[in-house]
């Protein structure tokens, strides 16, 4: 696997030999092309990498600029390649071996000194997982600020079962209101996935339906 851009342009990373889905070239640029037109640049943001597998979206993101990155996976068997591959980043980071639940109910947990939230979360469970819904609703609003872009990866056929928005009950602005939720903007499909996005709202290119979904389009 090389990385297609940025910084770290070309160098290689290695690939666990357990059973992983590497995000393959194509679809990176793709990913990381939404995310630029969403921000404008990458720098000086978070980048959180739940089941990160071999950790190619963490460095490609590094590499095009991400100021801090966290990856998760729960294998013990990826550690020495998944410390091998961050090795090259050059931004703050951190490596958690554990599930992605525990380290989510961790977040969740009330903290002396809260965690700064990621600006962009990066979901790619197992395709064989049961209920990738659960996933985003243990996502602790401490996670995310309002402006920040959620991405799941799945099977297009599951796409159905995702909510259509993030909107932790207990948290409230000034007024009252209910506030930090981020909804379904747009779902991309790559071949037999969809890449579902969840933000503030429909900024990206389409025509917004009832639900906010700013559009949907098709890579083969």
């Amino acid at each position: 696997m090389r990385i297609t851009a940025g910084l770290y342009k070309g160098r290689s990373l290695r690939c666990p030999k357990e059973d992983i889905r590497p995000v393959m070239s194509k679809m990176r640029e793709s990913i990381f092309s939404m995310m630029v037109s969403r921000f404008g640049s990458l720098e000086n943001l978070r980048f959180l990498d739940l089941f990160c597998g071999s950790a190619i979206m963490s460095v490609e993101a590094a590499s095009r600029g991400i100021s801090f990155i966290e990856a998760v996976d729960k294998d013990r068997r990826k550690k020495k390649i998944l410390e091998e591959n961050l090795s090259i980043v050059q931004v703050p980071r951190k490596l958690h071996i554990v599930d992605v639940y525990r380290y989510l109910a961790q977040a969740a947990r009330p903290a002396r000194e809260p965690a700064e939230p990621f600006d962009i979360i990066y979901i790619d469970p197992p395709f064989q997982m049961d209920n990738k819904a659960k996933i985003l609703q243990s996502l602790a609003p401490s996670l995310y600020h309002e402006n920040s872009l959620v991405m799941i990866h799945l099977p297009k056929q599951e796409e159905s079962l995702l909510p259509p928005s993030l909107s932790p009950e207990h948290s409230t602005d000034k007024a009252g209101k209910q506030a930090g939720g981020l909804v379904l903007e747009r779902t991309k499909y790559y071949g037999g996935s969809a890449l579902c996005l969840y933000g503030q709202g429909p900024v990206f290119s389409g025509t917004p339906d009832k639900q906010g979904i700013a559009g949907t389009d098709r890579i083969s």
